[in-house]
């Protein structure tokens, strides 16, 4: 379908996502650039506390930077084209509040799984067999690598998420809401689950994928890129429970206003979009750095002139 050109909002639209497939694709082929990888491993190095301590742990960890922009970068991509695709293919798409809220479903599926992707593709060292390794005496979960509230904010906002949602089923029942939202609610209800499920079945890939490492250091800066990993897919999990936590916030704030609309996009409109930014930055605050009880008793010598 085509896009009409006398409809500013879908001109707005088009253009929006135009500019964000056009940065993505410049940001990726700057990752190409091997001085672009080199600075940004240098101010996770500063920003994690981590030395190089060595020419191979630099390289590797060059390497690991570029793979993962790279993977991120190709996943926002596809996130466009696929939302693109629907807002061009289906009429109903055509409202920014549907489409947005199919965007963002769309944002949190590619996320977690080009997170896992990213993560499992390939370790971040490569020991020789007769080199040295070095393994923990424990096994370590997700509580080991993220602070306790980035751990338990999914489950919180599902459990809202449901409460209220069995709220939105009882006012649809007495007739105070329209018995679609009940059915839509449910829903929102089982997607936010269902992600949920299957960011943790990622999450024990995660954990369980080798971490081959010929010292401290080494297996801290690949416990730094795990760390990040993990976060992304909590972050992925709480943005989905958002949802139904959202909608069911909005169907009832309609329901409460007197001759209020409850049609798609007036619900849409008090949906509380705040909360996807909000989760996002919470979620990011911090990445880049371990946890204290993670970091190694690394050396601070250093290789090839390059700064530890």
């Amino acid at each position: 379908m085509a896009i009409d050109l006398g409809d500013p909002i879908q001109v707005l639209t088009a253009l929006l996502l135009l500019v964000l497939a056009v940065v993505s694709a410049v940001m990726l082929l700057l990752t190409r650039r091997p001085s672009w990888a080199e600075r940004q491993a240098y101010r996770l190095s500063e920003r994690a506390g981590l030395p190089f301590g060595s020419d191979s742990v630099h390289d590797a960890v060059i390497a690991r930077v570029r793979r993962s922009a790279a993977v991120s970068l190709i996943s926002t991509l596809v996130a466009v084209v696929l939302t693109a695709t629907v807002w061009l293919a289906l009429p109903a798409a055509r409202s920014p509040y549907l489409l947005w809220a199919l965007a963002f479903v769309i944002l949190v599926v590619v996320i977690a799984g080009s997170t896992v992707i990213d993560q499992l593709r390939d370790t971040t060292f490569h020991p020789t067999p007769s080199d040295t390794r070095v393994a923990r005496l424990a096994t370590v979960g997700v509580r080991q690598y993220l602070d306790g509230w980035r751990t338990r904010t999914p489950d919180v906002l599902l459990v809202s998420g449901a409460g209220m949602t069995v709220v939105v089923l009882a006012a649809g029942f007495l007739g105070l809401v329209a018995p679609v939202w009940s059915g839509v609610g449910l829903l929102t209800l089982a997607f936010a689950l269902s992600v949920r499920v299957a960011t943790t079945a990622m999450e024990r890939r995660v954990l369980a994928h080798p971490q081959p490492a010929t010292d401290g250091l080494e297996l801290a800066w690949d416990d730094l890129f795990r760390t990040d990993a993990l976060r992304s897919l909590r972050m992925s999990a709480a943005l989905a429970a958002w949802v139904p936590v959202g909608l069911s916030f909005a169907v009832l704030l309609r329901a409460g206003l007197p001759l209020a609309s409850s049609d798609a996009g007036a619900v849409l409109g008090v949906f509380p979009w705040w909360g996807i930014p909000a989760l996002q930055v919470l979620y990011t605050v911090g990445q880049g750095r371990l946890r204290a009880d993670l970091l190694p008793c690394a050396p601070r010598a250093t290789a090839g002139g390059r700064p530890a």
